[in-house]
């Protein structure tokens, strides 16, 4: 049994096929890694270093929880995204209904591969899908499948 259900594949329209899946990041580890390490350091100092062992562990979960209840989707009819576990935001945008789809990508998310993708749809404004893993690839793939759709 899973902790976190696959919602995309659970809510797909008849006949509707995945194209593209894509999750969040490992990058999201990092803080959980960075406060690890000063917990280690200040090892003689026991509050401080207890303190900061909390900490990693708290942001790790949040990691944790961010990472496997999030899910980025490319079907052949819509992009699907939906975040969040206990809160949950569910956001789907039919091919017809995107105007474009644009990433942004720092230099850090160039190296380690990670990045925002927006969808600018017709009257809802910019939707960004933040920490995605491979956003170039997702791009890719949903302009393709909304060349297919339009054109």
């Amino acid at each position: 049994m899973k902790l976190f259900e696959t919602y995309i594949e659970n809510n797909l329209l008849p006949n509707e096929t995945i194209l593209y899946k894509s999750q969040v990041h490992w990058f999201v580890y990092l803080p959980a890694a960075m406060t690890l390490i000063g917990s280690m350091a200040s090892v003689s100092y026991p509050l401080i270093s207890g303190a900061l062992l909390f900490l990693t562990l708290c942001i790790l979960g949040r990691g944790y929880i961010q990472t496997h209840s999030s899910e980025f989707a490319v079907t052949d009819k819509r992009i699907v995204a939906k975040i969040g576990w206990i809160s949950r935001s569910v956001i789907e945008m039919r091919h017809d209904k995107v105007e474009s789809v644009t990433m942004d990508q720092g230099i850090v998310g160039r190296i380690l591969g990670f990045g925002t993708v927006m969808l600018h749809g017709t009257g809802s404004g910019i939707t960004p899908l933040q920490n995605i893993e491979n956003p170039l690839e997702f791009r890719r793939f949903a302009l393709e499948a909304i060349e297919k759709k339009v054109g």
